[in-house]
């Protein structure tokens, strides 16, 4: 098998992760909820896991870092905890449904929202459109349909201070350097599973001023326990209920891997890999390549669609021929579809990851060849 799949998932993990998750499903308790051993020593591992996040983002506290079951769940919190009708929000075409479906459900309930279009000038767009009512800008550090990258700092620091920034970094973190501090953001949403090599059911939401949002779920939390209302300090307001335990000790050693081998050695060779694969692709005959600017803006993952084939199609004969595998379709980004008329046909997507080889990228390319040749 070639895996080629990791902007969904990473895979493989390295194997201190799996060795971590097990250690912990075999021995824990629920975090914070008793004074035994057991109980305080998964408490600890929880709260290694939130330290190590804090460090990866050079978050101020650990108290600024939620725990989530994933990034969507992070974006929704930040979504619908901050906006109030009459709000204006600036996000472009190049976002994944876990934005646009929340802010499809404000615009529901009476905020403005302003799509801007991609393009090599996506920084002053975004900055142009700011009005008097703009309460926040919410975008994707790295888009999962062609890994363009928007230029986060740039967009932060040119922001004033009461317009909150949101960003997904879903398809970065692991991948690029992100500096929560630095580049102002106040709202940071990414998921365990992908390039940070955690297991499904992680992630996590980086709040700046946890007054700035409502509580978004209320529940159980071990602290004070005798009021009706959920407490009203972070993290607390924002995590009800027993966390998984296994699943932030697997995350914590994912993102130990992350740190010990950089994020600049990922970074280069996920990139390499990537772009040597687009430049391979765009000799093909029959084969579409798509970007926002060539090569030169390819980030981690490559998408393409081979003649008149259906994007499926295609990824199933990679699959079941090649065993090679992809992600296909509408990748749950329906306005990226949009902008490059792919909403029909959808795209071949493909994501190398860390552990990829050259040589499994040359099979991928010959594939595709191949393919491309037949029909």
């Amino acid at each position: 098998m070639i895996y080629l799949d990791n902007a969904a998932t990473s895979y493989p993990k390295p194997e201190t992760v799996y060795k971590a998750n097990d250690y912990a499903l075999r021995n824990s308790a629920n975090p914070g909820r008793g004074a035994y051993q057991l109980a305080m020593d998964s408490a600890r591992m929880v709260f290694t896991c939130r330290n190590k996040i804090k460090a990866l983002i050079n978050a101020e506290s650990t108290r600024n870092i939620i725990l989530t079951k994933n990034c969507t769940e992070g974006l929704n919190i930040a979504i619908f905890g901050a906006l109030s009708p009459g709000d204006h929000v600036i996000t472009t075409y190049l976002e994944h449904n876990s934005i646009l479906r929340p802010l499809h459900e404000m615009e529901e309930r009476g905020v403005e929202v302003t799509y801007v279009e991609p393009s090599m000038n996506l920084t002053e767009d975004i900055l142009k459109n700011v009005k008097y009512n703009t309460k926040m800008v919410a975008i994707s550090h790295v888009d999962n349909l062609v890994g363009f990258k928007k230029d986060i700092e740039a967009i932060g620091n040119r922001l004033s201070d009461n317009i909150l920034f949101l960003v997904d970094v879903a398809q970065s973190l692991g991948h690029e350097k992100i500096d929560v501090q630095k580049y102002r953001i106040d709202l940071c949403a990414a998921p365990g599973h992908k390039s940070l090599f955690g297991p499904m059911g992680t992630g996590f939401l980086y709040v700046k001023n946890p007054d700035t949002l409502t509580t978004f779920m209320v529940g159980g939390t071990g602290s004070e326990s005798s009021s009706p209302v959920q407490p009203n300090f972070s993290p607390d307001k924002f995590e009800a209920g027993t966390l998984g335990v296994p699943a932030y000790a697997a995350l914590e050693a994912g993102i130990e891997f992350v740190m010990n081998e950089t994020e600049e050695k990922i970074t280069k060779k996920v990139h390499t890999l990537a772009r040597k694969m687009f430049l391979e692709f765009e000799k093909i005959d029959g084969v579409k390549t798509y970007s926002i600017g060539g090569v030169d803006t390819i980030t981690s993952v490559v998408s393409i669609n081979i003649k008149d084939m259906d994007s499926g199609e295609v990824s199933d004969i990679l699959a079941n021929k090649y065993g090679i595998c992809t992600r296909s379709q509408m990748h749950c980004a329906p306005l990226s579809h949009k902008f490059f008329n792919t909403l029909k046909s959808g795209m071949v997507r493909f994501s190398p990851g860390y552990f990829t080889t050259d040589e499994e990228i040359e099979k991928a390319v010959l594939a595709v060849k191949e393919i491309a040749a037949e029909k």
